[in-house]
């Protein structure tokens, strides 16, 4: 399922997330969406490339909580998840 796609740690202290992409996934291209709490897009990334962990840099975040959208290669939404940044 696509659940087993995960998004790590959900408590940012770090300036960096990572996504985790199961194998079945692996070659597909998906977009990442960071959007505030408001609702405004932060930063999208796009991560094509193997299977594992994926490591997204969040450096100028300011501290807050972020929906994380990821989104497949038709543009479809298949994870929905939040985070909070803190300094």
């Amino acid at each position: 399922a696509v659940s087993d796609l995960s998004i790590f740690p959900t408590k940012v202290d770090q300036k960096f997330v990572n996504v985790s992409i199961p194998s079945k996934m692996e070659k597909s291209k998906l977009t990442v969406s960071f959007f505030d709490a408001s609702g405004a897009l932060v930063s999208k990334k796009t991560l094509l490339q193997e299977s594992g962990v994926q490591r997204i840099d969040l450096q100028g975040f300011n501290q807050g909580v972020y929906i994380v959208n990821v989104a497949d290669n038709k543009g479809k939404v298949i994870s929905t998840s939040k985070i909070l940044v803190t300094n």
